[in-house]
C-alpha cells in the first residue's frame, strides 16, 4: 500500500469514528434528559438546603463541599 492510500484510509477511519460518536452522543432526546433530571433532583436538593434565587427556576446548580477534602479546603 502506498503512503497516499495509507493517509486516505486513516482520514476515512477518523471521520467515520467522529460521525459514529456524534450519532451516539446526540441520540438522546430532550424528554429523556428532562426525565432523568427530574427523577434525581430530590437527591440533590433537600428541604434544608440553602436556596439563593427563585426556587422554581428551570436551572438548579448544586455545590458539593467537603472541608476534609484537600482540594475543597484550598
Amino acid at each position: 500500500m502506498s503512503r497516499k492510500w495509507m493517509v486516505l484510509a486513516t482520514v476515512a477511519v477518523v471521520v467515520l469514528a467522529f460521525a459514529a460518536g456524534v450519532v451516539v452522543f446526540t441520540g438522546r432526546t430532550n424528554q429523556e434528559v428532562t426525565a432523568a433530571a427530574q427523577t434525581h433532583s430530590d437527591a440533590l436538593v433537600r428541604p434544608h438546603s440553602p436556596i439563593y434565587g427563585n426556587p422554581a427556576a428551570k436551572v438548579t446548580i448544586v455545590e458539593f463541599f467537603d472541608p476534609s477534602c484537600e482540594a475543597c479546603r484550598a
